[in-house]
């Protein structure tokens, strides 16, 4: 239903309830001659804004009194209960009231029209990510979701595993790495493998920086693999080199190591034209005056200048990471 004819669509199906639907009382047993169907294209949309969702929430609100009242081809599925989940999201509302709702409805009927989908998991998981839920939050949330997702049997896509990674990385969480290795642990033993893509990738890189103390050189090797397969793929863009080093730089303290590592990043960095400030500043800090030297300084130009082409791809030095 278009945007203009919503109102027109929810006037029809009032006088359609007017005319066919008897009173509560005469309810219970009977079908709707009204079909799910027509409630359903009132609350599933392609886009929601907070004018609309609120008009969904009524009619999904509305639809669970008629079905509580005995009108079991009511019953909504999960495409009804998605569309209004991401209704309440579009307003700032709490979702998780709505999706276990869905879930409790499911695990009482076992009817494959409720079955959860990864699309309901994601829209949840998205409403995590607004700014005004707590970070610690929205991390052991995603987690708890992600778990019962895999309980349930549902395949968790690329769009679940973002979702989950971004959720888990706000706020540079301490027991990020922990978690997003668990994460893949569990995805590998129910044998799922998502697509990963740019952002799943990045996301990894940003996680290598939350660790334990005990847990630094694999945490290192993890960096360093991930950006390797970033590279591979050719997926290196604006943020990379500023998570890259950020993370190196709190994996690693001056020192040989430290400068091996640091010194050929730096290289690549130079050489895929993504060198900033920013950039500078974390692996300077971390490189002794000898290897800042060899690395940087001596391919300076006479009078000082860095090479043109080592910001080749740089625009604007203010980019977020």
């Amino acid at each position: 239903i278009s945007r203009k004819r919503y109102h027109d669509a929810a006037i029809f199906v009032q006088n359609a309830e007017d005319t066919l639907l008897p009173t509560e009382n005469e309810a219970s047993g009977k079908l709707s001659p009204i079909p799910l169907n027509c409630y359903k294209s009132l609350i599933v949309r392609n886009w929601y804004t907070t004018k609309t969702a609120t008009k969904v929430e009524e009619v999904f609100r509305h639809l669970m009194t008629l079905y509580h009242s005995g009108y079991s081809n009511l019953e909504p599925d999960c495409e009804t209960f998605t569309g209004y989940i991401r209704a309440c999201a579009a307003m700032d509302k709490n979702v998780e009231k709505a999706f276990q709702e869905m879930i409790s409805l499911y695990t009482s009927t076992r009817k494959e029209a409720l079955k959860p989908t990864a699309e309901v998991f994601n829209a949840v998981l998205l409403s995590f990510s607004r700014k005004s839920v707590r970070t610690f939050h929205a991390g052991n949330e995603s987690m708890k979701l992600l778990k019962q997702m895999l309980d349930l049997g549902v395949e968790p896509d690329t769009k679940t595993l973002n979702f989950v990674l971004h959720n888990l990385t706000r706020g540079n969480n301490k027991y990020s790495f922990v978690m997003v290795t668990k994460i893949f642990e569990r995805l590998k033993e129910c044998g799922y493998h998502p697509e990963r893509d740019s952002y799943t990738l990045h996301y990894i890189l940003d996680a290598c920086g939350g660790y334990a103390t005990t847990e630094s050189e694999i945490a290192l090797k993890k960096c360093l693999s991930t950006f390797r397969e970033i590279r591979e793929k050719n997926l290196v863009g604006p943020n990379t080199y500023g998570i890259l080093s950020k993370v190196v730089s709190q994996l690693l303290t001056k020192g040989p190591v430290a400068d091996k590592v640091a010194g050929s990043l730096l290289a690549l960095c130079c050489q895929d034209g993504w060198f900033t400030s920013e950039v500078r500043s974390r692996f300077r800090s971390i490189m002794s005056d000898s290897a800042w030297s060899v690395q940087y300084q001596k391919k300076l130009s006479p009078d000082g200048e860095e090479p043109i082409e080592w910001k080749s791809n740089v625009h604007d030095e203010d980019s977020p990471e």
